[in-house]
């Protein structure tokens, strides 16, 4: 699926609303249908607007009771959610080259395969507890910061609190350098290695709901 086919959930995320809380709860038959269809490739496509920015960050996965197959970003607008936005996945390294101006936090991670293959799960973040937020300005590189998961208590078929923490590693770098192969004969490419000569530091922004950095 093209990457500006993953923008564009936004009614849909605005009759939503977002989750109240933050936890992992045991997903159903249904989150296979609205979640794993959709799931973007990890290839970086060609921009489709010059008004696009490349976001990128990172989050270990080691403590998670599943796998995970999507990460989600919402638009954060006026003191509402906004746009939906699935980004590409490798490993625990999120990106997207497609995502327009605004502020952005991560709502979701999860998994969207059951049964025989895996379970599945989904790891919702409310605005208030949400530590990974990100203002979009202007065209460019924004890096989201390196992550931990640590369960709080894990249980993968009940209500379960978790954090993530902020890590050192893997660097920008590190994460540019390994995602270069997905933008191959791209105009990505082309920007990702100049932004390896001096790897962008990490463009978080404090959290609106409370005015707190992670």
């Amino acid at each position: 699926m093209g990457g500006g086919a993953n923008v564009g959930y936004g009614a849909e995320a605005r009759r939503r609303g977002a989750p109240g809380r933050w936890g992992a709860v045991a997903a159903g038959f249904a989150l296979v249908l609205s979640s794993g269809a959709c799931n973007p490739s990890p290839r970086i496509e060609d921009p489709t607007s010059p008004d696009h920015s490349f976001v990128f960050g990172h989050i270990d996965l080691e403590e998670l009771p599943t796998e995970i197959d999507y990460v989600i970003l919402r638009g954060w607008e006026g003191g509402e959610v906004t746009e939906f936005i699935r980004l590409r996945l490798d490993g625990g390294t999120f990106y997207a080259e497609y995502v327009p101006r605004g502020t952005y936090f991560v709502s979701q991670l999860g998994s969207s395969h059951g049964f025989m293959r895996t379970s599945m799960g989904t790891y919702a973040l409310s605005p208030e507890a949400s530590p990974i937020w990100v203002v979009v300005d202007r065209p460019g590189i924004y890096y989201m910061g390196s992550w931990r998961y640590r369960p709080v208590e894990a249980n993968v078929f009940s209500p379960s609190e978790f954090a993530l923490e902020p890590v050192s590693r893997p660097a920008p770098g590190e994460l540019l350098q390994a995602l270069l192969p997905h933008a191959e004969g791209t105009a990505w490419e082309t920007r990702l290695r100049s932004a390896l000569a001096a790897p962008p530091p990490p463009a978080l922004r404090a959290n609106p709901t409370s005015g707190r950095l992670p």
